[in-house]
């Protein structure tokens, strides 16, 4: 586990870096939607990644600030100046803690409710009166600041040859059975997890791009693919879904598969949701094949749930997913069938592109 924390302390650090600039960009109004969008996908990922870390206060934190970015981004808010000043307190928090836990391998006690009841305020445009002072942690110090500060600064150079060693499959997802199984549990599934090709080596750098896809794709099975226990029945189909993971090297190529043996695809009402929420007219959609069909699941804001959650709803986490893939030089292919279930196969260079 505290090799688990580093690597996403140090990914998480490196994360909000990149964003930063983004962000003062986006202050000024200059910016088009990909820019939202990478905001919007790193916030993302870095809430999934805190979910099965039991990191809850950088969990809450991090959705009620896409919240926020979200109202803005869609110009809810009729003052955005105040807006920016939250989001800009909830982004330095985000750091302290972060900072905190690369000391201390574990959230700070307290709770940053005050600042979270801001973001919910401001999102439903019930602008805040005066604005206020950042949260910091509980007690805090020069040197902690000086800290959370300084661990994004540095060069790293050891993590960075870290990144050049090899590491097996098993290391990318140790992690995956305690996710499945909160996952699980919070959305009323009954799920078993098949891992496969542990023993498959890549560098490492190669598979930790893969974590936060990886992260995306299961929790997507199971909150988009595996029915509940009761519907799987009335299906014919065992109470328990089943996911399984698989690695291998194919061609100088690390292929990752993600498949489970839930809903499937339904092409003619993925094409309905795409007519209704704009995203193709209907002579247009009449072309589709299902495969075409089934690649508009990778776009910016399209979702196929009812509602947003802690989980799903925001239609972003496949278009990061598809976004880390292709960085690398990498593709993704989608295998589905109505009834019987969904896989996805994630292929990147074994050694990635330097640019990644």
């Amino acid at each position: 586990m505290k090799n688990i924390i580093e690597e996403f302390v140090a990914e998480s650090s490196r994360d909000l870096d990149r964003i930063q600039t983004t962000y003062y960009c986006l202050k000024q109004h200059v910016l088009e939607n990909n820019s939202y969008n990478d905001i919007f996908r790193t916030l993302h990922n870095l809430k999934g990644t805190c979910g099965f870390l039991g990191f809850h206060r950088l969990e809450l934190l991090s959705h009620s600030s896409e919240d926020l970015l979200e109202s803005i981004k869609h110009k809810r808010i009729n003052d955005t100046s105040k807006a920016f000043i939250l989001l800009e307190e909830a982004l330095g928090q985000l750091r302290l803690l972060i900072g905190y836990i690369e000391k201390n391998h574990s959230e700070p006690i307290g709770s940053d409710q005050a600042l979270i009841q801001s973001l919910k305020k401001v999102s439903q445009e019930k602008l805040l009166s005066s604005s206020k002072k950042p949260l910091e942690l509980n007690q805090p110090t020069t040197q902690t600041k000086q800290q959370a500060r300084t661990s994004t600064e540095n060069p790293q150079h050891s993590r960075v040859d870290r990144r050049l060693e090899k590491e097996t499959a098993a290391y990318l997802w140790k992690f995956l059975p305690q996710l499945t199984q909160n996952t699980a549990r919070s959305l009323g599934r009954d799920v078993k997890l098949i891992l496969r090709g542990e023993e498959v080596c890549a560098n490492k750098a190669t598979l930790d791009i893969l974590r936060a896809p990886l992260t995306h794709m299961v929790r997507n099975a199971i909150s988009h693919g595996i029915e509940c226990p009761e519907e799987r029945v009335e299906y014919g189909k065992p109470s328990t879904g089943t996911i399984t993971v698989s690695a291998c090297i194919d061609h100088n190529k690390f292929v990752l598969d993600v498949t489970d043996d839930g809903r499937g695809l339904d092409a003619e009402e993925l094409k309905k949701k795409l007519y209704k929420d704009g995203f193709v007219q209907q002579p247009e959609l009449e072309k589709l094949s299902d495969q075409e069909v089934y690649q508009y699941i990778f776009t910016p804001g399209f979702t196929t749930a009812l509602e947003t959650t802690f989980i799903y709803g925001r239609g972003i986490g496949m278009n990061a997913v598809l976004d880390s893939i292709e960085k690398t030089g990498g593709t993704i292919l989608i295998n589905s069938e109505k009834g019987k279930g969904t896989s996805f196969s994630l292929k990147i260079p074994a050694v990635p592109l330097a640019s990644s």
